[in-house]
Parts: structure tokens; C-alpha cells; sequence
């Protein structure tokens, strides 16, 4: 996590690329095709629970920067405040296994402006182990589905940013 100084909040905006389906269709009745359901499960996109912990944390610094104002114009000492802001969390950074402290989680931080999911429709004719087929026929014909299912689906998404 990077710190930032004053108010600088960087918008993040994202596209995901999701080659697993997370819908499909039809039941598969084969056991080549409950396997590859099952593939599909198992893999599919797993970031919106990241993507709302972003936004929440986003919320609670916000939130938690109003209460420091309303703090102050009330007549907290600045003192006051920056004790409760050196004091350490119960988390820990994962790169340097140092404490957080309560002003880094004001000072490190994005704001998710826009997320993009784009989704790879499922293929009837698939087979549960496409994972490992890295023949020039079914690789030129991923290429030349993922264009043209892109191409669908960020018409769909300009007519959300247009609304």
C-alpha cells in the first residue's frame, strides 16, 4: 500500500477478463461437460468481493476524515487526533510485516471510479480439459471469439457509461 499525501486519491478503473463463465445456459448431460461446468465454477471471477472492500474502505477514510473535521470544529486538540491516528491496528502490512497504524489506512487507499467485467460466453462444443489445449486450431478460434464477444459486450458497456 502506497501512501498519499494531501487528499491526492487516485481513481482506479479497471477492466476484468473472465475466461470461465459464470452462467450457463443449459445442465451439461455428460460427464465431459459436468466436469468443465465444474472447471468453470471453480475458476470464474472471484473479484467483486475485492472490488467492494476497496470501495468500503474507501467509504470508512471518507467518513472517518468527516469525523476528524467535525472533531476539530467541535475542539479536539490536533494532539488529540494524531495520538488516535499513531495508534496501531491489529493488521500488518504482507510486503514489510510492518503495523498499520490508523492515519495509513486514510493515506493509503483508491477510489474504484469504474469497473469493467467482460466475460467469455460458454461454448457448447467445449471440453473440460480446453485448459491445456494449445493447438493452432483452438487457439486462433479463442482469438477470433474473444474479439468478436469483446467487440458485443463494450457496446454494451458504452450505452452504461452513455445512461
Amino acid at each position: 500500500m502506497r501512501k498519499l499525501e494531501d487528499n491526492n486519491i487516485p481513481k482506479l478503473r479497471y477492466v476484468i477478463i473472465n475466461l470461465h463463465p459464470a452462467k450457463q445456459e443449459y445442465l451439461p448431460f455428460d460427464y465431459d461437460g459436468v466436469v468443465d461446468r465444474k472447471n468453470d465454477i471453480i475458476y470464474h471471477d472471484r473479484t467483486q468481493f475485492d472490488e467492494n472492500v476497496a470501495v468500503l474502505m474507501s467509504d470508512f477514510a471518507t467518513f472517518a476524515e468527516s469525523l476528524i473535521k467535525l472533531a476539530e470544529e467541535k475542539g479536539a486538540s490536533k494532539e488529540a487526533l494524531q495520538k488516535i491516528l499513531t495508534e496501531k491496528t491489529k493488521g500488518v502490512y504482507l510486503v514489510t510485516g510492518k503495523q498499520v497504524r490508523y492515519g495509513d489506512l486514510l493515506k493509503g487507499r483508491v477510489d474504484v471510479d469504474f469497473v469493467v467485467r467482460l466475460e467469455r460466453k460458454n461454448d457448447s462444443h467445449t471440453v473440460s480439459n480446453k485448459t491445456f489445449d494449445f493447438s493452432k486450431t483452438t487457439i486462433r478460434q479463442l482469438i477470433q471469439d474473444g474479439y468478436k464477444e469483446t467487440k458485443e459486450q463494450i457496446k454494451e458497456v458504452a450505452v452504461r457509461i452513455k445512461n
